[in-house]
């Protein structure tokens, strides 16, 4: 069986006197595991994002889980359970 929760990130502006108007922000979903697609495998990062360095490589077919996902300069990339992040366009939930 497999644990999937989803979390919201809400952004509150308060300023004297003012009402609470809560913001969604984001979306990051907890513990969802998927597949690399990519034949050559798939680089995973420091930092989300192609501005951060390269610290290994998943083969072809391996399963990783994904612990928070965000958007980089339009790409979305995901987070793993190693603390590292990788493009989510070549990662396929399973």
């Amino acid at each position: 069986m497999r644990l999937m929760a989803e979390a919201h990130h809400v952004a509150i502006n308060l300023t004297k006197g003012s009402k609470v108007s809560p913001k969604k922000t984001g979306t990051t979903k907890l513990g969802v595991e998927f597949k690399v697609t990519a034949k050559s495998g798939l680089n995973y990062r420091r930092g989300a994002g192609t501005k951060y360095g390269v610290a290994g490589a998943y083969s072809y077919g391996e399963h990783v889980t994904i612990t928070e996902q965000k958007t980089v300069d339009g790409m979305k990339w995901g987070k793993a359970t190693n603390g590292y992040w990788s493009t989510m366009a070549y990662l396929k939930a399973v």
